[in-house]
């Protein structure tokens, strides 16, 4: 259950989700398009985005721009994430809902990108359930049985951690509140609350889990045991779980105290061949790990970057080598700066400052183009005003340096005067795929999805 909500952080991808009511429900909204039938995605978005005078990203132009709407009536959109490959794009959100009267409830979504000449998009709805008992159902893109598709917990409600493989056609979902959606293809219960969203690899078939361990998979599957345990203090901890073998298996990869960390881990993790990284913060620091494809840890945690007001991390690989950037500032008075460091084996090998422009940037996305490194960040303030910028930046400009660095090429996605936020963004061969929130029309927020090509063949 994603209990122990956390709120707004400054400076960071940030997942609000809220604390169950403990009153039941008697919600059961049919929802009849929860699955939409594949449709043509439009070849421009219908607001002021289109219009914006852009600057170019080196060797990339726009292919079309979309918002992803039809479920807005279900909450606030949170954990928007994207992955890509050679057949396509799957793009992944949630929308958290705390009514006034009545439980919360959270639900997964999922909108798969089919790259065959006309970009085909289906859109699918995970069940949920909006009752106290109920875990919050969290979902996030990447590869499983090598091809893309979803991990999810609170699947109609379950406390059970799924993998699926089977693409849009296995979700035939008519109510989301009722149905209970299809076998996964791996399942596990953990002793362990989720407080944050799911965060998976894009190439592998794992997660990283932000939450509290508990005697068992929920309060009501052991309440003597868990109220005495909630009487001495959850500790808040952080695992991987791993769907990569015969049997999903987890590992504890950091463990704190009921009341440390006090901010959100917000991890970030990703993977290339048998290697895998997780960054997550650890209130005023940012700290690394490297674990196996099965999730077991390798060596120790390090630190990466100083500390500070540090941001959600974000992560990938240029060939064999990580990269982690972030958000920092030094001090509440100062605007965040972009980082980005080189992550070896044994610890950061080089970091550097990016001069971004005077006003905020923070939220970053980062992905490999060419050998090179893509970063898209949101430029604004903290709640009300964001823009989304894209960046690129070759990766022998990673060196430790005196002072900040320049991109090579820079470009504003969208105008500066809406609030749009927290950017995603995923890469295959020359075919860009970038996501991100906007606010500006409905408080409840849209997913918008632009793809580029880099290249010569789009």
């Amino acid at each position: 259950m994603l209990a122990g909500a956390t709120s707004t952080c400054l400076g960071c991808r940030c997942n609000k989700t809220g604390k169950q009511s403990p009153t039941s429900s008697t919600r059961s909204t049919t929802q009849s398009d929860a699955r939409v039938s594949a449709n043509r995605l439009p070849t421009r978005e219908t607001r002021a985005d289109a219009q914006v005078d852009r600057q170019k990203i080196t060797g990339c132009s726009e292919i079309r721009t979309v918002n992803i709407g039809d479920f807005d009536q279900y909450g606030v959109l949170q954990n928007l994430k994207i992955a890509a490959d050679a057949k396509g794009a799957l793009l992944t959100w949630e929308r958290h809902d705390d009514p006034i009267h009545g439980d919360s409830s959270q639900i997964g979504f999922a909108s798969f990108l089919s790259r065959d000449g006309s970009d085909t998009m289906t859109k699918v709805a995970l069940p949920a359930r909006a009752y106290a008992a109920a875990a919050y159902t969290t979902v996030a893109p990447s590869t499983v049985a090598g091809q893309l598709d979803l991990l999810a917990a609170g699947v109609a409600g379950s406390p059970e951690f799924h993998s699926y493989s089977g693409g849009a056609g296995i979700w035939k979902v008519k109510d989301i509140f009722l149905d209970n959606g299809p076998s996964p293809m791996r399942a596990i219960t953990l002793p362990f609350s989720l407080t944050e969203s799911l965060v998976a690899g894009q190439q592998a078939p794992i997660a990283i889990l932000a939450g509290v361990e508990a005697p068992c998979e929920s309060y009501y599957a052991c309440e003597k045991e868990y109220e005495a345990a909630v009487k001495m203090g959850l500790p808040r901890s952080l695992r991987s779980l791993s769907f990569a073998g015969k049997t999903p298996l987890s590992e504890i990869l950091f463990k704190g105290t009921d009341k440390t960390p006090e901010k959100p881990f917000v991890p970030a993790v990703a993977a290339r061949a048998s290697r895998v990284l997780t960054v997550y913060r650890i209130d005023e620091r940012l700290e690394a790990r490297w674990i196996t494809l099965l999730g077991k840890k390798v060596g120790s945690a390090f630190v990466v970057g100083e500390r500070g007001d540090v941001g959600a991390p974000a992560v990938s690989f240029v060939g064999a080598s990580a990269y982690a950037t972030w958000a920092y500032r030094a001090a509440k008075t100062e605007p965040y700066r972009l980082w980005v460091a080189r992550v070896g084996t044994d610890g950061v090998e080089a970091s550097v400052s990016i001069d971004t422009g005077t006003e905020s940037a923070f939220a970053p996305g980062i992905a490999e183009l060419d050998g090179s490194l893509l970063l898209v960040w949101m430029q604004g303030d903290e709640g009300r005003r964001g823009m989304i910028r894209l960046g690129q930046l070759p990766t022998e400009r990673v060196a430790s340096t005196q002072g900040s660095i320049h991109l090579d090429s820079m470009a504003d996605l969208t105008p500066g005067n809406g609030n749009r936020r927290d950017p995603e963004i995923a890469a295959q061969a020359e075919r860009i795929y970038i996501a991100w929130s906007d606010f500006t029309l409905k408080k409840v927020g849209i997913p918008v999805l632009r793809i580029l090509s880099c290249g010569t063949n789009p």
